[in-house]
């Protein structure tokens, strides 16, 4: 394991929190919630662009030069300071190209003073927070790329919070030389140096704001006066895995390290813990990112927040090795940091120690990264910019949203519970049939009709599943169930499966989520009537045991489906379905067949229609959603 760094000192004894709260003066400050642009700023422009603005003022282009020299090698705040420039310009100069853009509002310090976290107020009442945090042998400045986030992982505060704006260029970079001013002053503990390292891993997606923060990185690396004369290589760029801009960014020439926030190995748990991954799945995630390290040689750093019971399972450790085996790659692992009303919390040490023996064992180096700032909601996933003091009140609003946010979890958690259905709850018991050791989840979609419904035994039903018999509730339907479901089943999250005459579904079927089956359509050939008042017309429907439908999938009146069979995500199947074949399409056609001797075959042939009683619908429309429960 790659040796972590230094332990904060305050780890492990409390020490007090240096509450710093600044002024701020009006006349810098536009009104909370008046949005528009920043005042250009110098760092804002590379520098022909400074020439072509000073000259644009009537001064000589060189001007530039002695402006850029003032902000990035001598962090030079007021213009009285300028003495290179003639008196009568400094003023305007100054006020056209150095104009205030964030104001301190207030500074926290931690670990005797060598952490420090700022926040910022732009010109709009925008707030962001940088943190500056100097170690033995580099002084490393974590800055914001966005006001919020509009990313909205669960687990980081700014993400909870939401996107206020981008920040800009000039925003970006003036973090930074604020860092660099403190340092070179003398004020941080240590005695005077400079910033070496920068990471953009504050608030905000930094590729969501890609042209501003690649701007920002030029201006951080090219030398002194054109920028701060940062290595590229002490330069990290965050994501949580934008794949069109990662693309663009290997393109960009900068010898800068990719740092991939993933969070988790599988796609199931990555769509919740960072909802990007509904649009760029783990895969094309990694993807970019070795195509990344292909363009530029430089490693990776893989970001990975590990979550008690959630993401540091022994067996998503193997599958995050197996993922990175043999790439240039390094694994930044980072115990969770508490924010407010989160009801997650850090993973145990010894389960954090298995993480690391297995990644090590697939010959992935990884690193448990150092939990600096934490006494000053400064460390990974706690910036949230408030701007109430640090003390008081403040507390006590986050101790209640934390109360309220475990209330209602808890409750619906108990909720789940205790609403599920099985044969021995007085629901199970009003079905025609509830086999022992079957359960539907709570809570359910539209049930009616339970009296011809049979359940067969081991059954899993999802929650928000419509299981209805009958066209509304209260009607006869004769003797014996209309809809039956076998042995051992799984019916997908979301699903309806609504029967009227005959509907029946073998033992072990699977459905994916949000699956439609049923036995009945409205007629339409009375082209003058509205459909919804025409007669229906009813064809039974019949799946054979075995068989998978993917999510989505519409199976209509008169199917009749053999056993083994997988429905394609989507399909809409209509007419007969032989034996053990793949079925894809609208209307679902058989692409793959099982021919004994052979095995699986292409084929181009459909599944023939059997006559309906009148004509069907192509495809249904409409199908209901219930509403997702809270969380």
């Amino acid at each position: 394991m790659t040796p972590a760094r230094p332990p904060s000192r305050d780890a492990a004894v409390a020490r007090p929190v240096a509450l710093t709260v600044l002024p701020n003066p009006p006349a810098q400050v536009t009104p909370a919630g008046r949005r528009g642009r920043p005042p250009r700023h110098l760092a804002d422009l590379d520098l022909a662009g400074r020439r072509a603005a000073v000259a644009g003022l009537g001064e000589p282009s060189f001007r530039a030069v002695q402006l850029s020299r003032h902000f990035f090698g001598r962090y030079t705040e007021h213009p009285d300071d300028m003495t290179d420039l003639p008196l009568t310009s400094r003023a305007a100069l100054a006020s056209a190209l150095l104009p205030p853009l964030l104001t301190a509002e207030r500074e926290l310090s931690c670990d005797d003073g060598t952490t420090r976290k700022t926040l910022w107020r732009a010109f709009d009442g925008a707030l962001v927070e940088s943190v500056l945090m100097r170690y033995p042998d580099r002084v490393t400045m974590c800055v914001s790329s966005q006001a919020g986030c509009g990313m909205g992982c669960p687990f980081c505060a700014t993400g909870q919070a939401g996107l206020t704006r981008n920040l800009s260029t000039a925003e970006i970079v003036a973090q930074v030389v604020a860092g660099a001013r403190v340092l070179a002053s003398g004020q941080v503990p240590g005695g005077p140096g400079r910033v070496s390292n920068v990471v953009f891993m504050g608030m905000g997606e930094p590729l969501a704001n890609y042209a501003n923060v690649v701007a920002a990185v030029r201006r951080l690396t090219e030398p002194v006066p054109e920028g701060l004369g940062i290595s590229h290589r002490s330069v990290t760029v965050s994501t949580v895995g934008l794949v069109p801009a990662i693309a663009r960014l290997a393109a960009e020439h900068l010898s800068i390290t990719l740092a991939v926030s993933l969070h988790a190995p599988d796609d199931e748990l990555r769509d919740t813990l960072v909802p990007v991954n509904r649009r760029w799945k783990v895969a094309e995630v990694l993807d970019a990112a070795w195509d990344y390290a292909a363009v530029t040689g430089r490693r990776v750093s893989i970001e990975y927040a590990l979550i008690k019971d959630i993401n540091d399972q022994a067996r998503r450790a193997d599958l995050l090795g197996s993922l990175l085996a043999g790439r240039l790659v390094h694994v930044n692992l980072i115990p969770l940091n508490p924010t407010p009303g989160s009801k997650w919390t850090a993973s145990r040490p010894s389960a954090q120690r298995e993480f690391v023996r297995r990644l090590e064992s697939h010959g992935v180096p990884v690193t448990v990264r150092d939990t600096r700032g934490r006494e000053i909601d400064g460390a990974c996933g706690q910036l949230a910019a408030s701007a109430s003091p640090a003390s008081g009140p403040p507390l006590v609003t986050q101790i209640l949203a934390r109360l309220r946010w475990q209330l209602v979890h808890r409750a619906w958690d108990a909720a789940q519970r205790a609403g599920v259905i099985t044969a021995d709850t007085p629901a199970g018991r009003r079905f025609a049939a509830f086999g022992p050791g079957s359960m539907a989840a709570f809570p359910p979609g539209s049930l009616f009709g339970e009296r011809w419904i049979a359940i067969g035994d081991g059954t899993l039903i999802g929650a928000l599943v419509s299981l209805s018999a009958g066209m509304v509730p209260g009607q006869d339907l004769g003797p014996a169930p209309v809809l039956r479901i076998g042995d051992r089943c799984v019916i997908g999250r979301g699903s309806h499966i609504v029967a009227h005459q005959s509907l029946s579904i073998g033992d072990d079927v699977f459905t994916g989520p949000y699956v439609y089956i049923t036995d009945q359509n409205h007629g339409y050939a009375d082209p003058d009537e509205p459909i919804g008042r025409q007669m229906p017309c009813n064809a039974g429907v019949r799946i054979g045991s075995g068989s998978w439908l993917g999510a989505g999938a519409i199976v209509l009146p008169g199917a009749c489906i053999g056993r083994n069979v997988v429905v394609a995500a989507g399909s809409v199947v209509r007419g007969t379905v032989p034996d053990r074949c793949v079925v894809a399409g609208v209307p679902a056609r058989v692409v793959r067949h099982y021919v004994p001797g052979d095995g699986w075959t292409p084929s181009a042939s459909a599944p023939q229609s059997s006559p309906l009683a009148a004509p069907a619908p192509e495809r249904l429309q409409g199908v209901a959603q219930a509403p997702d429960p809270p969380g």
